[in-house]
């Protein structure tokens, strides 16, 4: 019954980098063209790609799809940052291109936004979340005190453009983390963030391809990432990071590190720590 009710709404730019990944691409900006809520843009940066996907991106009809390209690649968060220059909307939002929005991603983002937050963002709900952070689903908001223990916000949010552009727009020096570092800096000048329940962006981590969220890239960028935040951080804070790091270093931590982690609300991924180290345990 919703389904032409948004059309003449605000115009949402939804923002996608691109490199070599032609039938992923293809699956992407089907969901996109697929949204109920109708009026978008959908801006495609292919960054240096040599597998076609350029003439594939050129063959595309819709008006309401406009593509760029960098001829040698610059990395996903300066198509990122491009393409946000170039956008129209009202509000923008990201899509990576081996992943793909569920038809109703859109409009849940556009009837969730609330001006007094600094953006929206989804997450699907399960209860075992829920005992262990009651306070961010009771409020449906986080905070930055909360955001940099972890990104609870995931992968991309609703946004204004103008927003993203004080704050710096993607760090292109980051390995990995740049969505997280973002998110960080916008709640830290704007305020708090909305949350709507729904799992509406699908990450897919099956199709075997490369993903720059590799365990090294990850390690290096948690190292960044606290030196660039350190002053806005707590003892709490720093305890998260360094225990989130450890995940993927597989170096141990100090055991002071873990119980205050722990404490601090940090169980799902403290008790992940330790099966991850018995894990390895058992191989040796």
């Amino acid at each position: 019954m919703h389904r032409n009710v948004y059309e003449n709404s605000a115009l949402i730019s939804v923002f996608m980098p691109t490199h070599n990944r032609r039938g992923l691409l293809e699956r992407a900006v089907s969901s996109v063209l697929s949204q109920t809520y109708k009026k978008f843009e959908l801006l495609i940066v292919d960054d240096g790609s040599e597998d076609g996907t350029w003439e594939y991106l050129k063959s595309i009809t819709d008006p309401r799809v406009r593509v760029f390209r960098h001829e040698n690649p610059k990395g996903a968060c300066a198509a990122r940052n491009f393409a946000i220059s170039q956008a129209l909307g009202v509000f923008v939002t990201g899509l990576d291109d081996d992943d793909y929005f569920d038809q109703d991603r859109l409009l849940s983002l556009y009837r969730g936004w609330d001006k007094n937050f600094s953006f929206v963002f989804s997450r699907p709900f399960k209860l075992h979340h829920f005992f262990l952070a009651p306070v961010f689903y009771l409020s449906r908001s986080v905070k930055l005190s909360q955001l940099l223990n972890y990104n609870l916000v995931g992968g991309f949010c609703l946004v204004e453009p103008e927003k993203i552009k004080a704050v710096g727009g993607f760090d292109v020096n980051m390995p990995a983390l740049q969505d997280y570092d973002l998110w960080v800096r916008l709640v830290e000048k704007y305020g708090p963030a909305k949350v709507v329940f729904g799992n509406t962006y699908i990450v897919d981590a099956s199709h075997g391809g490369e993903r720059i969220t590799n365990s090294r890239n990850r390690v290096v960028a948690y190292d960044l990432f606290m030196k660039k935040h350190i002053d806005a951080m707590s003892s709490s804070n720093v305890n998260s990071i360094i225990l989130r790091k450890s995940e993927w270093s597989c170096e141990p931590i100090p055991l002071m590190v873990f119980l205050r982690s722990f404490f601090d609300g940090n169980f799902r991924w403290a008790l992940r720590v330790v099966f991850s180290s018995l894990r390895l345990f058992g191989r040796d």
